[in-house]
This record gives C-alpha cells, structure tokens and sequence, in this order.
C-alpha cells in the first residue's frame, strides 16, 4: 500500500502528483543516488541528476481517500528504487 495524501516534492521542488492515477500503467524514470553516511547510519537513496539511471513501472490496482494499492515492477535493480520513485510522484510507502 502506498499513502496517496501525504506531500511529495520533485527535486525542483514543486509538488508531485498527490491523486492516483487511473490511466494503467505509468513509468517513473528518475536517476538514484545512494548517499553514504558515517558508519552506522543507514543508507539514504535520493533522486539525483548525478545518480545512476532507474526506471520504476507503476500500475495502479486500486485506492480509496487514504492509500492506493500499487503494483511496482523494477525495470533497473537500484537500492530503494521503489521506494524512492513512489515517493517522487507522491506515492510513499506507508
């Protein structure tokens, strides 16, 4: 499940898409970036210009007011990939 209200930004900083989308299938294509932290810590992956190339395919299977049932198919293997594209278009995982 994906929580469909919660703000997401682009990496311009301009909202991402808050509604599901009912059109089938749709493709987010944004470069990740792992960050590294100081031992310890966990690893943070971020949309990033200088990161490496992901693309995410999205279907969604159904929602209501609060969350969306999304079915994610990776197309590349990137850490977080997931994670970090349904948060872009204003999906984060809940």
């Amino acid at each position: 499940w994906a929580h469909s209200s919660l703000p997401g930004t682009s990496p311009n900083g301009e909202p991402a898409s808050k509604k599901p989308r009912t059109d089938g299938w749709f493709t987010v294509s944004e470069p990740l970036l792992l960050q590294k932290h100081k031992e310890g810590q966990p690893l943070t992956t971020v949309i990033d210009s200088s990161g490496k190339p992901a693309e995410t395919r999205v279907l969604l299977l159904g929602s209501n007011e609060e969350s969306s049932l999304l079915m994610c198919q990776p197309v590349t293997g990137r850490t977080h990939q997931i994670r970090a594209h349904l948060q872009h278009v204003g999906h984060p995982i809940v």
